[in-house]
């Protein structure tokens, strides 16, 4: 891995910049375009117009980062560069309204811009995990979620086996999609957050592995992401299939909507797991096809108070244990136990909230 410091005048760094999907001049042909590993464009336009005001008055901004032609850092001062020089909005500058042409057009405002410099922090030669450390080394200042640093390490495999899952790997395939599209569903939505991406990585590390990395916090997950081969995934790969189909047999015909197939799924598949890893396997395929089949048919307010462990989702492995008691409960016809309330030693690392509409 090679490090160098640089300094580019700002229309040779921006001439060779790919853009933003969904912005004017975008050209994946560029040598330089935004890391996947980057957030989504949030810049109010106050903060665009900040940033080539102060590049008029030349004024410093702070480093880019860019590791083997991708922008791990400075995605949001970019894009906005780059919209500029599109003509996507306007500045004022001393009492002027100026486009992108009009700052061209007069002398001394284009001698400031042609003359201002860009500084860089150019890497490369880097390992992938060299990578994911250095992304989050640059955002110590942001609270990253534990999908966006999983996001930063799909080049192990078992975060490639859950892009896979969610459709978004290029070389790692899932091959019980049809499977899973029966039972929850076959298509998500890119997330900011990459909060799906985390589920994913929760039902797969804790179906293959065990319920006790049905965990968000990192440090959990890092030890499991960096452990396991390929072949230790293929060779599990048998009980997620199987929990799978324990959801599958509620719904032979397939004639539940699918909207309350994905709501069931994401509501107790945590509790699935667990009783998965600590029942005989009839005793869990009799459990959970019984109750999926009634759970298919309540409404979102009984849901809710099934899944009542103290958090809006399940998280930890004491909490699917709990919800595997509650569904329990619930098929006895006894009264629920109290939630799980406070769990210092198990905060969530991750957003709770999944978005699930189609």
């Amino acid at each position: 891995m090679e490090t160098t410091y640089q300094n580019i005048n700002i229309e040779p760094y921006i001439n060779n910049f790919t853009g933003r999907k969904g912005h004017a001049g975008f050209d994946e042909t560029k040598r330089t375009k935004i890391s996947e590993l980057n957030r989504d464009f949030v810049w109010p336009m106050f903060l665009q117009v900040a940033l080539i005001v102060s590049i008029l008055s030349g004024m410093p901004i702070p480093q880019i980062f860019i590791c083997d032609n991708e922008i791990l850092d400075g995605g949001q001062r970019s894009t906005t560069i780059h919209s500029f020089k599109n003509g996507e909005f306007a500045i004022n500058f001393n009492g002027r309204e100026l486009y992108y042409q009009d700052v061209r057009a007069d002398r001394e405002l284009n001698d400031r811009w042609l003359s201002y410099q860009i500084s860089l922090l150019v890497v490369t030669g880097a390992s992938p995990e060299q990578r994911a450390q250095m992304y989050e080394d640059f955002n110590k200042g942001v609270k990253l979620t534990t999908g966006q640093k999983l996001f930063a390490r799909t080049s192990f495999p078992i975060v490639a086996m859950v892009t896979a899952i969610l459709g978004r790997a290029s070389t790692t395939a899932f091959i019980f999609r049809d499977l899973l599209s029966r039972v929850w569903k076959s298509t998500w939505k890119k997330t900011k957050t990459l909060v799906e991406l985390t589920f994913c990585y929760q039902i797969l590390s804790a179906s293959l592995f065990g319920p006790e990395y049905y965990d968000t916090k990192f440090t959990t997950v890092v030890n499991l992401v960096s452990s396991k081969t390929m072949g230790d995934i293929n060779a599990k790969m048998p009980n997620l299939v199987n929990i799978l189909q324990a959801y599958d047999s509620a719904d032979p015909e397939n004639m539940v909507a699918r909207r309350i197939k994905a709501d069931v799924f994401k509501r107790f598949i945590g509790g699935a797991i667990y009783d998965f890893h600590n029942m005989a396997y009839t005793e869990f395929c009799a459990k959970w096809t019984r109750f999926i089949r009634e759970a298919y048919k309540l409404d979102k307010e009984a849901l809710q108070r099934l899944v009542e462990v103290g958090v809006m989702r399940a998280t930890t492995a004491s909490r699917i244990a709990q919800l595997s008691r509650n569904v329990q409960n619930h098929l006895d016809g006894l009264p629920l136990p109290d939630p799980i309330l406070n769990e210092e030693d198990e905060e969530d690392d991750d957003d709770t909230t999944i978005t699930d509409e189609e």
